[in-house]
């Protein structure tokens, strides 16, 4: 046997029905690794769930690593349910660095792990120094995603927003560099740098050059992806910011209601008639109007 694993969370959930009394019960272990939950009677699976810092695997008795191929525990009347017991195994770990173009550590940068076979991971944070480590990880392959920290206020319209990026350098998931991780080991040095990105800015306007609102403007890849849009305000400006470097098909779509049809920059009918527009890391592309 293993050394014991006190706080720990033992949760019950019960299967026998939507009316049951005690959908679900949970304690914690003792100093010596025991535990004892309160059911009424009926049947339960029954989750081990680890401390945060232990780096230890989540798991379902019994020994199933997840909640539909767990053995069912019943709970009978006046008796207890003993020996519902678990081997909790070593789950690996990630960490790294974030930093800003010149070096400044990034804190507070949010950190993923998507495991290829599907399935979530909680997220972590790097520090002040910009590191992170991401614990309780099993055995597997992953992509790691970074997103750039939420201020506590809106900055200014006109300031660069770092993009969202997948190790090593990748903006889209189909370009990111897969990361193995081994149970037990911890798989080093995947260090991110937040780069900003480009911004696209313009005017709205009818044929007598007044300014429309409420106009939706969002920008298409040949690449792929997923983008910021804007919305035109009152006077018919609108600002999309954090894109990667690239061109870009940039859609006017106004409200269905107005009456009017959509186009593409420059003026043109449809996308095979569009002009590319070009954005650059960190510079604003103005005038796509």
């Amino acid at each position: 046997t293993g050394a014991p694993v006190p706080g720990a969370t033992v949760s019950a959930t019960s299967t026998t029905g939507a009316s049951s009394v005690q959908a679900m019960a949970e304690t914690r272990t003792a100093e010596d690794g025991s535990y004892t939950v309160l059911a009424h009677a009926g049947t339960y699976v029954v989750a081990f769930t680890p401390p945060v810092d232990a780096n230890l695997l989540t798991e379902y008795y019994d020994n199933s690593p997840d909640f539909a191929g767990a053995e069912q525990v019943t709970v009978m009347a006046g008796n207890d349910a003993v020996g519902i017991d678990a081997h909790l195994t070593a789950a690996g770990s990630i960490s790294g660095t974030i930093t800003a173009p010149d070096g400044t550590p990034v804190a507070d940068a949010k950190v993923e792990a998507l495991a290829l076979a599907g399935g979530f991971l909680p997220a972590t944070y790097s520090d002040e120094q910009g590191h992170y480590t991401l614990t309780g990880v099993p055995s597997g392959t992953y992509l790691v995603r970074f997103s750039p920290p939420t201020p506590a206020e809106p900055p200014p319209v006109d300031t660069p927003v770092s993009l969202v990026q997948y190790y090593a350098g990748a903006t889209t998931a189909e370009n990111a560099t897969q990361v193995k991780v081994t149970a037990g080991l911890v798989t080093e040095r995947i260090d991110a740098v937040l780069v900003p990105g480009g911004s696209i800015t313009g005017t709205v306007s009818d044929a007598d050059g007044l300014p429309i609102p409420d106009v939706s403007v969002y920008p298409r890849s040949a690449a792929g992806g997923v983008f910021p849009l804007a919305t035109t305000g009152p006077d018919g400006t609108y600002r999309i910011n954090g894109l990667p470097p690239g061109d870009y098909t940039v859609v006017f779509a106004p409200d269905p209601g107005s009456g009017l049809l959509q186009e593409y920059y420059d003026d043109a009918p449809t996308p095979e008639r569009a002009t590319p527009v070009p954005v650059v890391a960190g510079q604003t592309t103005d005038g796509i109007d």
